[in-house]
Formats: C-alpha cells, sequence, structure tokens
C-alpha cells in the first residue's frame, strides 16, 4: 500500500493542515503489514532470530540468496546476461563464494549508461517505482524499485537497527535532515507530519536567531530520537550546551549520511547527554551496516546483501584492518539488480564478534564520498551538502555537476548538459535550490564542458575557497 500511494505524496501535501492530520493520523493507525505487504512479514520475521544463527546456517542463507539474485538477474536482463557471459559464470551451478569473485565489477557509470538493460524484462512497468539520487559524487544516478518491495525490507531494516537504543514503531521522531519544510513559501521552519509521528524542522535554518524558536518546538513536541545529519546537529549541539538547554524525554540521536569528524560524536552527546546511533547505507540498497548499544563499529547485515571489501586491483580483501572499497550485491533489488557494484566508499574488517552477541562481521573506518563539505551563508551559518542530496528527477538531464563558492552566501552550480537538457530543466534546478536557500545564499547555475578533479582524478562535489575554520 505503501508505494502504490507514493505518486499521491504531492497531492496529500498540498492539503489544509487540517484535512492532512486527519487523513495522517487513519493511515498510521493501520497495521504495518498492510501498509508495507508480504516483504515487510518475512523480513520482520526473518530479523527475530537471523543475528543469532551460527556460521553455518548464515552462510546456507547467503549462498541461497545469492543464487536467487544472481539467476533473476541473468534470467530478465540484458545487462547481466552479457556480463555472465563474458566471463562464462553460469548462476544455475552457483554454490559458493569464489565463484561469485569472478563476475565483473560495476559502479555509477555502468547504472546510469545501463539503465534500460539493467531494468528487469519481467516485471510489467506499472510495477515499476521510478527514483533518483543525485549523490555526493555529482553524478545522477537513476533506478528502479519495485512497488512493495524494496522500501518495505528498507523499513524493516531500519528500524530493526534503531531497536538497539530503544525505538519502538510510531515514537515520536525530530528530523533535521534536508527536507524541505516549508514547501509553500510561507517561511515556516517547522512541519508535523503525522503519518509516522515526526516533526521535520528546517535544515536550511541552522542559524543562532532560529535555535530559541527550535528549542521550544522541541520542547513541545518531547520527541524520544532527533534523526539528523552530524554536520547539522552539530552545530545545534553548541548552542544548546552553551545555554544549557535539556531535552529529558530524549532516548536516542540517530545520525547517518556522513562521517563524524573527530570530537564530534562527543560533542554532540554531551550537549543532548544521550546517545548516538549511526550506520552506513545508500540508496542502491546493496549493503546496509550500523552500530550497536555497546560498540561504535559497523554490524553487517548478512540477511540484507553480501558485502565484499576490494582492493584498487579488485582483488577481495579478507584480512582485518586492511582499508578496500565496499562493495555490495543486494538480495532484493529484483526490478533493478545490484552485483558486485562498487560504492566509492572504503572501511576495513575488524576481527572478531561484538559483545553484543550478535554474529555479523563487524567493520570500521568507514570513508569515502559521505564526507561533511559545507556551503556558507551570509549570516555566516552553515548548510551541509548532504541536505542538498537530490532523490528526484532534478538531474535526469544533467551529466555531471558540482557545487563552487569562493563568496559568503553566494553558490555556483556548474553543469555539464545532457543531449536532453532543456530550459525547463535550468528552471527546475532554480526553483528548488532557491527554495531551500532562501535569502540566505544567492545561487546560480554555469555550463561547462568538464569539471576539475582530485590529483588523483576523482570527482569534487563541493570546491570550497573559504576557509571554514574561521567560521565553524
Amino acid at each position: 500500500m505503501e508505494d502504490k500511494l507514493y505518486n499521491k505524496l504531492g497531492i496529500y501535501k498540498s492539503l489544509p493542515l487540517g484535512l492532512r492530520n486527519v487523513i495522517g493520523y487513519t493511515y498510521r493507525a493501520l497495521p504495518l503489514s498492510i501498509r508495507y505487504g508480504k516483504t515487510y512479514e518475512y523480513y520482520n520475521k526473518l530479523l527475530q532470530d537471523s543475528s543469532n544463527w551460527d556460521e553455518e546456517r548464515k552462510n546456507g542463507f547467503v549462498i541461497q540468496k545469492l543464487k536467487e539474485t544472481l539467476i533473476n538477474a541473468y534470467e530478465n536482463t540484458l545487462f547481466y546476461k552479457n556480463q555472465f557471459d563474458s566471463v562464462e559464470f553460469d548462476p544455475s551451478n552457483f554454490n559458493e563464494l569464489a565463484q561469485l569473485y569472478t563476475i565483473p565489477l560495476i559502479d555509477k557509470i555502468d547504472l546510469r549508461k545501463n539503465k534500460q538493460e539493467i531494468k528487469n524484462r519481467s516485471i510489467q512497468e506499472k510495477n515499476f517505482l521510478y527514483v533518483t539520487t543525485g549523490g555526493t559524487t555529482g553524478i545522477p544516478i537513476e533506478l528502479y524499485y519495485v512497488k512493495g518491495n524494496e522500501r518495505s525490507r528498507e523499513f524493516v531494516f531500519m528500524t530493526d537497527q534503531w531497536k538497539r537504543i530503544g525505538y519502538k514503531t510510531g515514537d515520536k521522531i525530530a528530523v533535521i535532515r534536508g527536507s524541505v519544510v516549508d514547501e509553500k513559501g510561507n517561511n515556516t521552519l517547522f512541519r508535523y507530519e503525522p503519518v509516522k509521528n515526526r516533526l521535520f524542522l528546517s535544515t536550511y535554518d541552522l542559524y543562532e536567531n532560529n535555535f530559541r524558536i527550535y528549542v521550544e518546538k522541541l520542547h513541545k513536541f518531547k520527541p524520544k530520537f532527533i534523526h539528523t545529519y552530524p554536520s547539522a546537529i552539530s552545530v545545534f549541539a553548541k548552542y544548546v550546551k552553551q545555554n544549557n538547554i535539556e531535552f529529558p524525554t530524549l532516548k536516542g540521536i540517530f545520525c547517518s549520511s556522513e562521517q563524524f569528524f573527530e570530537g564530534q560524536r562527543e560533542l554532540i552527546e554531551s550537549a543532548f547527554k544521550t546517545k548516538i546511533y549511526s550506520w552506513y547505507g545508500h540508496s542502491e540498497y546493496a549493503t546496509l551496516a550500523g552500530e550497536c548499544e555497546v560498540n561504535t563499529d559497523y554490524h553487517v547485515f548478512f540477511e540484507y546483501g553480501y558485502t565484499e571489501l576490494i582492493d584498487e586491483e579488485g582483488n577481495v580483501i579478507t584480512k582485518p584492518g586492511v582499508q578496500g572499497e565496499i562493495v555490495g550485491t543486494s538480495f532484493e533489488m529484483k526490478g533493478f539488480p545490484i552485483i558486485r557494484y562498487k560504492t566509492g566508499d572504503f572501511a576495513e574488517w575488524v576481527e572478531g564478534k561484538c559483545k553484543c552477541g550478535r554474529n555479523y562481521q563487524l567493520i570500521k573506518n568507514v570513508k569515502g564520498r559521505w564526507h561533511q563539505e559545507m556551503i556558507v551563508t551570509k549570516l555566516d551559518s552553515t548548510i551541509s551538502l548532504t541536505a542538498l542530496n537530490m532523490h528526484s528527477d532534478l538531474f535526469d538531464h544533467v551529466v555531471q555537476y558540482q557545487f563552487y563558492q569562493k563568496e559568503k552566501g553566494k553558490v555556483e552550480l556548474r553543469v555539464i548538459k545532457s543531449n536532453e537538457y532543456t530550459l525547463k530543466d535550468e528552471e527546475k534546478i532554480n526553483n528548488s535550490f532557491k527554495l531551500k536557500f532562501k535569502e540566505l545564499v544567492d545561487f546560480s547555475i554555469r555550463y561547462v564542458d568538464q569539471l576539475p578533479r582530485t590529483e588523483r582524478g576523482k570527482h569534487r562535489f563541493l570546491i570550497q575557497e573559504l576557509d571554514l575554520k574561521e567560521i565553524l
């Protein structure tokens, strides 16, 4: 039901507040099994005890899921049929992990260039849910979920992680992580969403004159958790700590999508007097790993997908303490299979198991594309680029893009256009960013043929000429 109503979300948001609340409260009262369907039921039941499986049962599950994934991709997509045939790989004979490593690796460019050949031919178009991500690499990616499938699974895994620090479905959550709160131009800083019992606070107005309002709204709402980015909550945390503000109902803070700077976790936990829970994942849904109640190493979900680490030559890393690129194979992207996908992020294996008792492989020192980069506003406040991450069709006709800032309160978006790019795309991009930046940042677009890279040839999402140390 959730995904079937997804295309109606715009209509729902345009309704008067009173009517929207009535519909939201009514929908929230429905059982989760009805809202999220059979996929939700399957994974919800699975995760009740799978973390305690022994190695034999766990490995058997992984092999079986991989085999189902590989057969589906071979039989129903032209891209993977060609990939497998090129190395004479027969998925019907798959029975050990060593066979998987013979399959060619893929990356974001492969996903983008071959999206129609990756799309499952056996699934009717009406059953697809089209999604895009601008991503923190500046390369837009278009994906296809199957309605009632991938997002239902994601909901189960996310809430299962959060339960590790006490979350219960329906608990009040305050969200400070990128959603446009004011979608009608009324210059408001907050919006309540009854469906999931969440209070959304603007990520784009985090400066001192507004913090008193944020505090008032949080005290009135009494959230049990805050869901945010480290870069967003740390700015607010300084204000909270300096003014000795307390939030007695707060049980934890969910932080995602960015790495922590040194000392940042300690600042946030000290200010809010509660624990942070962090995890690693992405919109391609190929790998997922999260902390637990006793350890900040990431526990890799073997039920979610198969995760590898590879070196620069593409060889599989098995030894702890050796950093490699994270490669994921999803168990549930049936409409758009993701197999041996290079994420652009890096980590290293941790030897042994966690004291929490869950039988998950651990990784640590996760680094890569999800580092914190910030734009400085006219008021010396900052806006994390993670908050600007666009999960819409905004960049469908853009080959690549990059932000550039050399003056406070001014940002230039450099764009490499595709052949399909039109003035309509320019208008959409302008309107979207001006809605987010408001009067705090002057936004402009500049078209280029190429974008500068790092010395190692990697794309830079933001070229920041300002010295943030003087501002933060």
